[in-house]
């Protein structure tokens, strides 16, 4: 499996090489003796604020780098993005690495940060490396940073629990201070961007501001798909010495098998929306047979008839990245799945063979089937259009949930699928 993934991100890699799209857009810097160049800047619809950029003149000519705080600003594709000498609050923000200490952490930096509201009272964006938010106001020819940092305290019981540092709320009081009506819908605003733009834009409509600069809202995009194909599905088992060898010596034949159902793709906002979140529903189903003889005469030996078929409401969940190739788009999806046993075949003939007495049993193969199966799976497609064609991998835990002998399951999997 990791053998095809790496595959699989080395021919996204190969192909955004070959046939990548030109990412020189029409736009222009402000130098710091504000003048204004026109020409093509290297634009990447950025998720993370860039440390600097590439522009040139003409479509023709080399491109020149700008490192944040060589120019004053750069304006493209309806996004402005000013320079700005900022403190950046270094503590952690993610849960798992929370401390117990309060104190904030700054490093100086020059970066460039992202218009959200440009009017009296401007609100200006960074995300760093780590994934990091952080917001700015505007104070004369200074970038302040609101304030918002969480970190852990222990309770009266000495349990560790999460607390948050909001000074962000009083200095947006501050800021906002002849607007009085504001107080209410400030203290009930969030650190994140929606709440906070909308607070700015009620704070433009108290005061009759006239706004100078806001972007389009960007919006998560939900794309329906139905899908449909073949499976081929490759049962395993695997035991100790106690496992029986009608499981563990038989080779059981690949199945071949309809596959289809619905699909939610939530593409994420900026990076051209190349990363998405899908969510299959999914049904799928196999059947196999396998039969071990083992002889201890040639009068007197055993045949094990074994028969296996299943089906599954699979529910599955990934991470997908796309890049656009001309007209059509490549993407690879790396993700989990949960089947849910909806039908079952569990048959296990035994004919024991005692010179000319034949005695013939039929019972369950397994006697304590596993309901639930999970899965890691890969895959690479293309789409064309509202088309969509995949290839992809899926390794399961199969049905046993014995200690001494375990399944698995490998798939593959062609699927075709139509977004609407």
């Amino acid at each position: 499996m990791k053998k095809l993934f790496t595959s699989a991100v080395l021919f996204l890699l190969f192909t955004s090489i070959i046939f990548g799209k030109n990412n020189d857009y029409k736009g222009f810097i402000i130098t710091k003796n504000n003048d204004t160049i026109r020409g093509f800047i290297d634009y990447k619809n950025w998720d993370i604020n860039p440390k600097g950029i590439k522009f040139k003149k003409n479509a023709n000519d080399k491109a020149t780098y700008y490192p944040a705080g060589s120019i004053a600003q750069f304006n493209t594709e309806g996004e402005i993005y000013v320079s700005a000498i900022v403190k950046i609050e270094q503590s952690p923000y993610k849960i798992n690495e929370l401390t117990l200490s309060p104190e904030l952490v700054f490093k100086t930096d020059t970066v460039f940060l992202r218009a959200v509201i440009i009017s009296d009272k401007g609100l200006y964006y960074l995300k760093d490396k780590m994934g990091k938010e952080s917001y700015y106001i505007k104070q004369g020819n200074d970038y302040v940073w609101l304030i918002y940092s969480k970190y852990l305290r222990k309770n009266k019981q000495g349990k560790q629990q999460l607390a948050v540092n909001n000074k962000y709320i009083g200095q947006l009081i501050l800021y906002f201070k002849d607007c009085k009506n504001l107080n209410q819908t400030l203290s009930n605003t969030t650190y994140t961007l929606s709440s906070l733009t909308k607070a700015f834009e009620r704070y433009n409509n108290c005061t009759n501001s006239k706004v100078i600069y806001q972007p389009k809202k960007e919006k998560v995009k939900l794309n329906f798909s139905v899908l449909a194909g073949v499976s081929f599905t490759k049962l395993k088992f695997k035991g100790d010495n106690n496992a029986e060898k009608y499981f563990t010596d038989v080779n059981y034949p690949m199945s071949t098998n309809f596959t289809g159902g619905v699909a939610l793709e939530i593409v994420i906002p900026r990076n051209f929306g190349r990363w998405s979140l899908n969510n299959e529903l999914l049904y799928s189903s196999y059947s196999t047979s396998g039969s071990y003889k083992e002889v201890t005469h040639e009068d007197r030996y055993i045949i094990t008839d074994v028969k296996f078929a299943f089906t599954y409401l699979k529910l599955n969940n990934m991470l997908r990245y796309s890049f656009p190739i001309r007209n059509a788009v490549l993407f690879a999806d790396l993700g989990f799945s949960n089947g849910f046993m909806l039908s079952n075949t569990n048959r296990k003939i035994k004919t024991n063979v005692l010179f000319d007495q034949v005695d013939v049993t039929e019972s369950a193969a397994i006697d304590d089937l596993r309901k639930h199966e999970q899965s890691l799976f890969i895959g690479i497609g293309i789409k064309y259009k509202k088309f969509s064609g995949e290839v992809r991998y899926e390794t399961g835990n199969g049905f046993t949930s014995y200690n001494y002998i375990w399944s698995s399951t490998n798939r593959y999997f062609v699927l075709l699928s139509y977004i609407f």
